[in-house]
């Protein structure tokens, strides 16, 4: 009798050290989840940095730079961001107007399928910061979803 008595605490305890390691294992895992996600954020700080500063805008133009002053002689200050988007959307409107004034034309000749139309495109820092920004967003849903989920399991 005391011999399986051993054994059933010896099997008990190993229970417990078996459910211990488990219960760390998830431990670890939602850390390295959450470090991941932080990982992911402290990598795209430098860029998104970058594209925060601000500055007086200076377009140039042919080889020639000019100045953009408010009426009262003072620089205007913009970020980067800023001024990216604003020339894209510049871009983006001539593109429309100068696509429908060849459309027109080309409307008018036989030839009417050889003609393709690209649009612009944003800067390169602006679409890597988007496409950097959406996914740690997607992944913060996702594990806030889960937090959730092993919330509503945990409360049945």
């Amino acid at each position: 009798m005391s011999l399986l008595t051993q054994q059933l605490e010896r099997l008990n305890e190993e229970k417990r050290n078996l459910e211990k390691r488990i219960e760390e294992e998830e431990q670890k895992k939602i850390k390295l989840k959450k470090q991941s996600i932080r990982y992911l954020e402290e990598l795209i700080k430098p860029l998104t940095n970058r594209l925060d500063v601000t500055g007086t805008v200076v377009l140039t133009n042919n080889n020639r730079t000019e100045r953009i002053y408010f009426e009262d002689g003072k620089d205007i200050k913009k970020s980067f961001r800023d001024t990216q988007t604003d020339i894209y959307n510049d871009h983006l409107k001539s593109f429309k107007t100068r696509k429908q004034q060849i459309e027109g034309r080309i409307n008018k000749m036989q030839d009417k399928n050889n003609y393709v139309f690209i649009p612009p495109r944003k800067a390169k820092p602006l679409v890597e910061e988007e496409i950097y920004t959406t996914i740690i967003g997607i992944l913060k849903k996702q594990e806030q979803e889960i937090q959730d989920l092993k919330q509503q399991l945990n409360q049945k």
